[in-house]
């Protein structure tokens, strides 16, 4: 069990956050957090959650993910490309007469939809692969 103060913090996280206010304290005006520090938070995230430990040490959420991605040690929290993506025959979505509409989200929430006229034919497969595929 980790060894907590009596605020309740462990104590992991309050060295740490104890070194940062410091480094804030008697840095130079908007200069960059040191290197040393970064991989102190990157450990520690890595242990608790990216999300929690942003929180508790007041570092930004999106430098910390990129860093655990680059540490090589940490999660996307959004898969890569799919090596298969499985296509299921479905029926066609009407969205004017006689109309069809095929619709595609990524895994980053980008949305694709294409509107085709009665008789229009679209290899969806292809722009599938195009779509989901593409980085």
């Amino acid at each position: 069990m980790q060894a907590r103060q009596r605020t309740g913090i462990p104590r992991d996280i309050t060295e740490i956050r104890t070194e940062i206010e410091y480094w804030r304290a008697t840095r130079a005006r908007r200069s960059p957090m040191p290197e040393q520090l970064w991989q102190a938070v990157v450990r520690l995230a890595r242990k608790r959650g990216v999300w929690a430990t942003a929180r508790a040490l007041k570092v930004s959420y999106e430098s910390l993910s990129r860093r655990m991605v680059v540490a090589g040690k940490g999660s996307d929290p959004l898969p890569g490309p799919a090596g298969f993506v499985e296509l299921r025959a479905a029926p066609a979505l009407s969205w004017a007469p006689g109309g069809t509409a095929v619709e595609m989200v990524g895994v980053r929430g980008e949305k694709l939809t294409i509107r085709l006229a009665p008789g229009e034919r679209l290899d969806v497969a292809a722009v599938a692969h195009t779509f989901l595929g593409r980085r």
